[in-house]
């Protein structure tokens, strides 16, 4: 540490104190469990003006698993009011620090952004189970409803999966129309998953439609679209799909 602090000081020296990416070295340096210190890593990054991304989520991730979840989540915070959007692995490190704090109101507030942008559901469940452990270490009375969302989103998209595999177009379209009726909230998850079906059931026009209602396209919706417009023959339509305006922000290189 005492070589580290001797690097700050030539920072200052050269007017690096304040580059984003002299400071996001730094401050991996500092978040190493093996070599860093995690007091000092607090106090570098209460100093710097505008952090960037990379730097609160090293941070927040940190903290949370050394048990500092106030200093996690008051990051957490931070970043959000700088306007900034974490990756969905850190929502995980930020549920377990308000479940631990036990907020459930924020934890409502982390919950409720996490629904608009479609990221209540990642590959591997992670926002699900880590928002489902929030809630349920908080245990107040308004995270019943809550809990009941996340479980009725985690069974709607374990049921089109299961639908999708059997080619049960039927017991699809039924799922679909419980989404309409009942749920009224079409995520990129969601929406991937009837997609899929419709796709893998040769309903493409129906899978066309749900890809346009699909508020925030990602890759995997995407892919999801092509892949079934060429099984069906539409080359056209698969060119269309990955050319197309309407897919320029879903992340294709």
């Amino acid at each position: 540490m005492n070589q580290l602090k001797q690097i700050q000081s030539q920072m200052f020296l050269l007017g690096l104190h304040q580059d984003r990416f002299t400071l996001s070295k730094l401050m991996a340096f500092c978040t190493e469990p093996s070599l860093g210190n995690m007091n000092y890593a607090e106090k570098v990054v209460h100093y710097i003006q505008n952090p960037c991304l990379f730097v609160y989520i090293r941070m927040i991730k940190e903290f949370a698993k050394t048990g500092s979840f106030r200093s996690a989540f008051e990051l957490f915070r931070r970043l959000r009011e700088e306007g900034l959007w974490p990756d969905s692995c850190t929502y995980p490190f930020v549920f377990k620090a308000i479940g631990c704090l036990r907020e459930p109101r924020e934890g409502a507030k982390v919950h409720g952004l996490l629904v608009k942008p479609g990221f209540e559901f990642d590959a591997y469940g992670m926002l699900g189970a880590g928002g489902l452990r929030m809630l349920l270490i908080c245990s107040s009375g308004c995270d019943v409803r809550a809990i009941r969302s996340l479980m009725r989103l985690r069974t709607v998209v374990s049921t089109l999966s299961a639908c999708t595999a059997l080619k049960n177009l039927e017991l699809g379209k039924q799922i679909h129309d419980y989404v309409k009726s009942e749920l009224k909230l079409m995520t990129t998850i969601i929406g991937n998953a009837l997609l899929n079906m419709y796709a893998k059931c040769g309903c493409l026009n129906e899978g066309r439609r749900i890809f346009d209602e699909i508020p925030s396209k990602n890759v995997i919706c995407c892919t999801s679209m092509v892949s079934g417009s060429v099984n069906c023959g539409r080359l056209d339509e698969a060119r269309e799909v990955f050319d197309g305006s309407s897919i320029k922000d879903a992340g294709y290189d």
